[in-house]
């Protein structure tokens, strides 16, 4: 039986202490054929050079090819990488995790016995900084398949980029994304889209959960920085469903979904652009008060019920808790600083 071509993109960036890890998971893969990218971001360590040293004593049966980006931009890296590849499915390897030997072959699995399936992602194992084991990324879900109902939260799964697999013509023929970072759930969205997305209840690969990290914890930075960071990715989330928005029309003016559907889905889309929107305006009044000093908690509370009120409009809840928190943090510690310099 002949199989298709696989491209696996191991893409690191400042990663010279652990890509070595990485680029021997995806030297290790058992499926045959295999093309192997190893892309570097413009990276300022040794990142390249461990990435370049370890293709030139590869002796395996992949093929293995090199590249490295000009200048550092994570959405431009992603869709050279897309266009470099020669493999039917496209699947991603980052430089901070490692992938277990049998990843691909059980991807691909999964997508010879169902062939509607266009992408397919599975659970992983999580480790710590340091390589040491932590838990399961999802402890509870089933292996299934996760777009029958396409106007429900099964439309919008969370998945990460490094647990993907997906058919490469199906993705590109949105054209490229326009999105700074979670590009991944653009991916999985398209993949609704055109097909089916399944999910295997798996563990094929230990990733790393540290501070640098894309989805990293924010805790442990101080105020400001949580408060930034937060903003960020709440910024990127409006991003991310705008380009969301942009592909649903194009399906649909394409046939691939029917105007019921649509209709559902882009309700949805336009609810969590308008909660990503008002998360990312009350927290950036938050960090505009503590950098000049000026604690408005009013500020910050209206901002908050604001997007409280969008999310009961439209069906969703948002986190208000972690808004609460850190502005009762902020209270915290302007009233310690307040206390250690009365006399």
């Amino acid at each position: 039986m002949n199989f298709p071509l696989i491209t696996v993109v191991v893409s690191g960036y400042q990663q010279e202490g652990c890509i070595r890890d990485a680029v021997q998971s995806a030297f290790d893969q058992t499926y045959e054929p295999l093309e192997i990218i190893l892309s570097d971001d413009c990276s300022t360590d040794r990142t390249f050079e461990i990435m370049k040293e370890m293709a030139a004593n590869y002796r395996g049966p992949h093929k293995v090819v090199l590249n490295r980006q000009k200048f550092n931009s994570f959405m431009s890296h992603y869709n050279t990488l897309l266009s470099m590849a020669n493999g039917e499915y496209f699947a991603t390897f980052d430089g901070d995790d490692i992938s277990l030997p049998n990843r691909v072959s059980r991807l691909y699995e999964v997508i010879k016995e169902n062939p509607r399936v266009v992408h397919v992602y599975s659970n992983a194992y999580t480790m710590s900084e340091q390589g040491e084991d932590i838990g399961l990324m999802n402890r509870e879900d089933a292996t299934q398949k996760v777009s029958q109902n396409m106007a429900g939260w099964e439309f919008f799964p969370k998945s990460l980029g490094c647990v993907q697999m997906y058919h490469r013509a199906s993705c590109l023929q949105f054209g490229t994304f326009h999105v700074p970072r979670i590009f991944d759930q653009c991916a999985v969205f398209r993949g609704n889209l055109v097909g089916e997305v399944f999910y295997l209840n798996e563990p094929l690969i230990r990733y790393r959960v540290h501070s640098k990290s894309q989805s990293g914890p924010v805790e442990e930075f101080d105020y400001e920085k949580r408060i930034a960071l937060l903003a960020r990715r709440y910024h990127d989330y409006f991003l991310c469903w705008r380009q969301q928005k942009r592909d649903l029309e194009l399906a649909l003016s394409s046939g691939w979904i029917e105007k019921k559907r649509y209709d559902a889905i882009n309700k949805k889309l336009i609810a969590r652009q308008c909660l990503a929107l008002a998360q990312t305006l009350a927290l950036q009044a938050r960090l505009g008060a503590s950098k000049y000093h000026i604690f408005t908690p009013l500020t910050a509370s209206c901002k908050a019920l604001y997007a409280f009120i969008l999310g009961l409009l439209f069906g969703f809840r948002i986190d208000l808790g972690r808004l609460i928190r850190m502005i009762e943090y902020r209270k915290k510690k302007r009233n310690c600083s307040c206390s250690g310099t009365t006399k």
